[in-house]
């Protein structure tokens, strides 16, 4: 009793290529460029297309983030603080591996996966901390 075997029925279910991811979600960044204020990345979206993110330190402890396809537009808004941009430039440092993108500040380090993209921010207060306590999902 020899049936033929219906792999559509046993394939089609676990094709992820037929998965709808939404058009924002960052797939990796290939480039950055340091800005007065931050960085601003080259990135691919999951469908391919190319987006920007910028992160922008407005404090030792308090980053902006900005996302776009194309290009990132300054909008005024009253539920952020001051303008950035317009003030004095908050130091910071880079420190780039094959893998990641590390900026540092008094108060933060945030690391930028290449691939697959993702933010983490973990404290910096004289201890070492290995957790963060802001973690996107790869």
């Amino acid at each position: 009793m020899h049936k033929p075997v219906d792999w559509d029925s046993i394939t089609v279910p676990l094709d992820v290529q037929a998965i709808d991811t939404p058009a924002v979600v960052l797939r990796r960044w290939s480039a950055y460029e340091r800005t007065r204020h931050g960085l601003l990345f080259d990135c691919e979206t999951a469908d391919g297309r190319h987006a920007r993110f910028r992160v922008d330190i407005v404090e030792p402890d308090v980053i902006r983030v900005g996302l776009a396809l194309g290009e990132i537009e300054s909008r005024p808004s009253d539920i952020l603080i001051g303008d950035e941009r317009s003030g004095p430039a908050v130091p910071f440092e880079i420190e780039e591996t094959s893998e990641h993108l590390i900026l540092f500040t008094k108060r933060l380090k945030l690391v930028f996966a290449r691939y697959p993209w993702q933010m983490l921010a973990y404290q910096r207060d004289g201890h070492s901390r290995t957790t963060p306590f802001f973690q996107q999902q790869p």
